[in-house]
């Protein structure tokens, strides 16, 4: 009967969490902006398979002799993103000779391959679009904004960058890719980034249940019954 009465309350709480969601003025949910608040980026990056828009397989193992690896976000319509498209192909022109991929991170389950090739095609952009649709890699890299960039380091799969891709004239990315190809260290790790947030719904409901305390939260309910 505890349990029962427990597993109600559990109820109870979560839902009154949902209700309590509000929106802010650019009609993102209060508690995903305070969630995105929070997450915070991985030290490293976690080896990963997926298959991209064009349906060959990436292994980001597979880029382990490069001096560096960039992925960015990306998704549909996202403003943002299309107006990044010129720094991307900048990129890739600075780049490629050197090998340094960079590769693109769908973990928006809305969109789909045909969509974000479509997507891809309309803006001009040539890159390798990672499909996410569990968000598990997005997850797991720290991933919180569109147009969010990463900066890897494959001796060590540590992330030594992360945030937009230049701002305020200081080109964070391709500063620190540069670095990487000289061997001196990144100056700058992070920097703040404004983007419209990505929805991570299950990142999100379990940083709501995290919060929940049996004594503030369950012990109140088990009382009234």
């Amino acid at each position: 009967m505890k349990a029962k009465l427990i597993s109600v309350a559990l109820a109870s709480v979560a839902a009154a969490a949902i209700i309590g969601v509000g929106l802010s003025a650019n009609g993102q949910t209060v508690g995903a902006i305070a969630v995105a608040a929070q997450v915070k980026v991985a030290e490293r990056a976690e080896d990963f398979r997926l298959v991209d828009h064009k349906s060959k397989t990436q292994l980001l193992s597979y880029y382990k002799n490069a001096p560096a690896v960039v992925i960015i976000a990306q998704q549909n319509g996202a403003k943002a993103f299309r107006d990044s498209a010129g720094e991307i192909k900048a990129l890739q022109a600075a780049f490629g000779a050197k090998e340094v991929p960079v590769l693109l991170l769908n973990s928006t389950s809305a969109d789909n391959r045909d969509s974000i090739a479509a997507e891809m095609k309309s803006i001009g952009l040539d890159a390798p679009v990672l499909i996410d649709d569990t968000q598990l890699v997005g997850e797991s890299l720290g991933v919180s904004r569109v147009a969010q960039a990463f900066v890897i380091q494959p001796k060590t799969w540590k992330i030594v960058y992360s945030g937009p891709i230049s701002a305020d004239k200081k080109t964070y990315v391709a500063d620190a890719v540069s670095s990487l190809i000289a061997g001196t260290p990144v100056k700058v790790s992070t920097a703040e980034i404004k983007t419209p947030l990505i929805a991570f719904p299950n990142r999100d409901r379990k940083a709501d249940f995290a919060k929940i305390s049996y004594q503030n939260d369950i012990a109140p309910i088990l009382a009234k019954n």
